[in-house]
């Protein structure tokens, strides 16, 4: 079910956490097991990057889920693409932003598997808290370890990683992976939330404060 604690940088325990869909049909059994591990989180507030809510509302079952008991308004559905640079992504990365520098956690960030656009958004959030790469990395890759069973060193898992490191030139703006061993990446990734997802000083100020914890 890809059900996780993130705590790379300055994240708190307990404050954000990422998994595959605890909701979708598709992903079979292991949807009870993430909405039970959903409960026993506390997770007051869902970033769901994979679905709109038209299309989770009307899911088998999901009146029955826990997270079907969250309130209205502390649920976001962006159901975002995969072009990370394009217009509609970044639109789609401030209104998830937005929503978690609103309210306080614990915060579940989700998408169909977990994978992809998820790690995309956590990537940005640890960078932001102070990730190293490696910290980065590795939360990235992980998902593909143990979720989709990806064994370290095949074609598939250096692809992974390959992927992972574009994400961080992508918000970054870095020239290569080289010159990531040389940034501030949490310098960079507020840079990035400012100037390219057109989040204001203060929301990232407050995203960092609910995520640290305090």
């Amino acid at each position: 079910m890809n059900f996780r604690e993130i705590t790379a940088g300055g994240v708190a325990p307990g404050v954000l956490y990422r998994s595959s869909s605890p909701i979708d049909p598709s992903q079979g059994e292991r949807r009870f097991v993430a909405d039970a591990l959903l409960w026993r989180a506390g997770i007051a507030a869902v970033v769901n990057t994979s679905d709109c809510r038209l299309r989770f509302r009307n899911f088998a079952g999901y009146r029955d889920t826990y997270y079907a008991r969250l309130d209205a308004t502390d649920q976001v559905a962006l159901n975002m693409g995969h072009d990370y640079p394009s217009d509609a992504f970044l639109e789609d990365m401030r209104n998830g932003l937005d929503f978690i520098s609103e309210r306080p956690g614990p915060y579940l960030i989700h998408g169909t598997h977990g994978v992809e656009r998820t790690g995309y958004v956590c990537m940005v959030l640890e960078a932001l808290m102070g990730a190293s790469k490696e910290e980065l990395l590795a939360d990235y890759l992980r998902s593909y370890e143990e979720y989709l069973l990806v064994e370290q060193g095949s074609g598939e898992w250096n692809a992974a990683r390959a992927q992972a490191v574009t994400c961080l030139l992508t918000f970054t703006g870095a020239a290569d992976e080289h010159a990531l061993d040389e940034l501030d990446l949490a310098a960079a990734t507020r840079t990035y939330l400012l100037e390219q997802v057109g989040l204001n000083e203060k929301q990232i100020d407050l995203i960092t404060t609910h995520l640290s914890g305090t």
